[in-house]
């Protein structure tokens, strides 16, 4: 206590305790506001924050609706950065391609490049040099081998950027299988319909002639029966003819003439019919004048289309003839689309005869068989003894595009076509059963309506 007295009364100690008492009211002012300002940077770095975290969630909502417009739109988008060579893929890689995404990470340009069809891969790689060197957008359509080694036709385009020295490609990848279905059906319904009226055409321009020929072959057949009881009569009266007309009997050969005229006829009349039945056949087969649904005899459509197979039915010199064999069953008239029903029976019986014509058996048969399943069902088999097709192409059979045939002689449209008409047209069934080195047989269920 005396310390602190003689302090008091000491002047300049007195002057101290003011000054520390000041230094220590504006530390505390200071404390303060550092107090402030450590609140105002954790407010700041919590809306930073809390900004941060929305511009995340933002981000990722923006790449999940970008994910769902791919998928949706059943595209495959591609970045491709050639400084790194690396490919980002992205979008239907599954549907498109038959790969999982895990395995699809392992193709790049080349190995993608190596996966389109052989017949397009160079027009594909002149478009992709072209848009590198000009820097422009491009555009092309290939077949692109699926996982299950099937051909999927695509539609690639996109735009080629320039980076300094290099360049980055980004683009978007659709499956146009459907459009060229639809495109090709069309071609082939057109071609259909332009041969339905050619052969309509060509069945009515011969009909008629044929109609005249024929319809005057019984008159013809009594004037010469007349005319040759004449001659026997004038034989039977006058046995010892002129000369003159004895050597002109010898010259013309009277006896065999005689003999010989009516199987002339009766040549020309088989001709005739012959010509008749291949006219009907194709107006039966190309049923112009139905092609809204009728009621129709389906053994009609079926016999219509033998006949104008006839000339592959044949033997060639390479080949036996084919035997059909017919076994038809009691059926009802069924309403359907004949003309297009016929196509289908047209395009079954080809790929049958090429399939005898490939292996050659010693007897080739082509079996068919109509049945009805039951009140409101028939069913219609083609069966052949050909090579018959592995288990690995029967399953690709009626996709469109899908080939067995060599580049140039087949499309792959036919049975996908055929599919088309029987299930879509007819609300049927197609389907094939075969064994390799046995044969193939088709069978075709059809509605009673």
């Amino acid at each position: 206590m005396e310390f602190w007295d003689d302090l008091m009364d000491d002047s300049s100690g007195q002057q101290t305790i003011k000054e520390l008492e000041k230094a220590n009211r504006i530390l505390q002012k200071k404390l303060q506001q550092m107090e402030r300002t450590l609140l105002q940077l954790e407010g700041a770095n919590a809306r930073k924050e809390s900004m941060l975290e929305q511009v995340i969630a933002e981000l990722k909502e923006s790449e999940e609706r970008f994910r769902l417009v791919v998928e949706q739109t059943r595209q495959l988008i591609y970045d491709y950065d050639a400084a790194s060579e690396q490919i980002r893929w992205e979008g239907a890689i599954q549907e498109i391609t038959g790969f999982s995404p895990l395995e699809f990470k392992k193709i790049n340009v080349s190995t993608w490049l190596d996966q389109i069809h052989p017949n397009d891969r160079t027009i594909a790689a002149q478009v992709f040099e072209q848009a590198r060197h000009q820097g422009e957008h491009y555009h092309v359509e290939y077949r692109f081998r699926r996982a299950d080694d099937s051909y999927i036709p695509l539609e690639d385009y996109g735009v080629c950027l320039s980076q300094g020295n290099s360049y980055r490609l980004v683009g978007a990848i659709n499956d146009i299988s459907e459009l060229k279905q639809a495109q090709a059906q069309l071609v082939q319904q057109e071609k259909m319909s332009s041969l339905g009226q050619l052969v309509a055409g060509i069945a009515h321009e011969i009909n008629n002639p044929v109609s005249f020929i024929y319809g005057n072959l019984n008159p013809a057949r009594n004037y010469i029966q007349d005319l040759l009881r004449l001659i026997h009569l004038y034989e039977e009266h006058h046995p010892n003819p002129d000369p003159a007309i004895q050597a002109e009997m010898v010259a013309i050969d009277l006896d065999f003439l005689k003999t010989d005229l009516p199987r002339l006829l009766a040549s020309m009349e088989m001709g005739a019919t012959r010509i008749k039945d291949i006219v009907l056949s194709l107006r039966t087969f190309s049923r112009l004048d139905e092609a809204d649904f009728k009621s129709v005899n389906i053994h009609e459509g079926l016999d219509s289309t033998l006949v104008i197979l006839d000339h592959r039915l044949k033997a060639q010199p390479d080949r036996d003839a084919i035997q059909v064999i017919k076994s038809y069953g009691n059926l009802p008239k069924i309403a359907c689309y004949p003309g297009q029903l016929n196509q289908v029976f047209m395009n079954i019986l080809v790929n049958a005869i090429d399939a005898l014509e490939e292996l050659n058996p010693p007897q080739p048969i082509i079996h068919i068989r109509t049945v009805q399943v039951c009140d409101r069902q028939i069913a219609v088999h083609i069966a052949d003894n050909g090579p018959g097709i592995p288990d690995t192409i029967q399953k690709s059979l009626f996709d469109p595009f899908f080939t067995t045939k060599t580049v140039g002689k087949g499309t792959g449209l036919g049975l996908a076509i055929a599919r088309q008409i029987v299930e879509e047209k007819h609300g049927g069934t197609i389907s094939v059963t075969s064994k390799v080195g046995e044969g193939t047989e088709f069978r075709l269920t059809l509605p009673l309506l």
